[in-house]
């Protein structure tokens, strides 16, 4: 029976008075279905971070630690590359740079276009031309370093 206050009374929900509605109100349901989307939101959102930002941490993630075998059998030289717009960029061009052979990619730099490599000694300039190119790259430019002894 509704008490004055507008509320409920337990005792009187408990036994509803033949035919006539009940009082009482609607049991919680789909708690576990509001949970779930509550779950799924968040897995969600955070997916989108991640991805908003992959292309600034993906260098972090998959870089390698490049070694130089044999320094007096190779030279230092500088590619001055155009197109490069994020680090996802310069892991292409690292890919496609290694894939000649013996060519160690020692750094790349998105913003200035450039990247620096050992390459082995009489290394053709087309084979790294050939291979930025294979990585949707241009290359502009390229330097021989000279060693300091």
């Amino acid at each position: 029976k509704p008490s004055r206050t507008g509320s409920y009374d337990k005792d009187s929900c408990s036994t509803p008075a033949e035919g006539s509605a009940s009082c009482c109100p609607p049991e919680k349901t789909g708690f576990l279905v509001r949970k779930f989307n509550l779950v799924m939101l968040g897995i969600a959102t955070v997916m989108t971070v991640a991805f908003a930002f992959f292309p600034n941490y993906v260098g972090n993630l998959v870089s390698t630690s490049p070694t130089v075998e044999n320094a007096a059998n190779t030279k230092s030289v500088v590619l001055s590359i155009d197109g490069m717009t994020c680090a996802g960029c310069e892991i292409h061009v690292v890919k496609s740079l290694e894939g000649v052979d013996g060519v160690v990619v020692t750094d790349v730099d998105h913003a200035s276009g450039r990247t620096e490599e050992q390459v082995p000694l009489g290394t053709d300039r087309d084979l790294l031309r050939q291979a930025i190119d294979k990585a949707g790259y241009e290359m502009t430019g390229i330097e021989l370093q000279i060693q300091s002894p």
